[in-house]
């Protein structure tokens, strides 16, 4: 008896010969510790965004529409309802807008509409500086 075993997954060829399997998978772009304008600190990872002392639990991101949407903190005046934040980049300098902070699902929150880029809801859009 034979036993044929597949495997299926992108893969790239080596200067060896050898192909070597790729991650195909979604990874956040802006992931990372940052120092915001507005003196915040902000942490994004691939399962939260966390401001100081709020950590929002992430739900789904686009990079391609450069936004997420979260279930905001449970110990936060808004627990129970989600978040949308966008990003953008100009300069290589990151500005970030949380543009609704109160939609009552995820998909709510990332059919919200987008704040303008000169606009994040009557303030400025915040800047984040990585942390060194």
């Amino acid at each position: 008896m034979t036993l044929l075993l597949l495997a299926c997954w992108e893969a790239t060829p080596t200067d060896s010969g050898f192909v070597e399997p790729v991650d195909t998978s979604p990874v956040l772009e802006i992931i990372g510790d940052y120092l915001a304008s507005d003196g915040a600190v902000v942490v994004v990872s691939s399962t939260s965004w966390r401001t100081d002392d709020r950590t929002d639990t992430i739900v789904e991101f686009s990079n391609s529409s450069n936004m997420l949407t979260a279930e905001n903190d449970h110990t936060s005046d808004v627990a129970g309802t989600y978040s949308r934040y966008d990003w953008r980049s100009d300069g290589g300098q990151w500005f970030v807008c949380r543009s609704t902070e109160t939609a009552e699902t995820a998909e709510d929150a990332a059919l919200a509409d987008r704040a303008p880029d000169d606009d994040c809801n009557g303030a400025d859009w915040v800047s984040l500086t990585l942390a060194l």
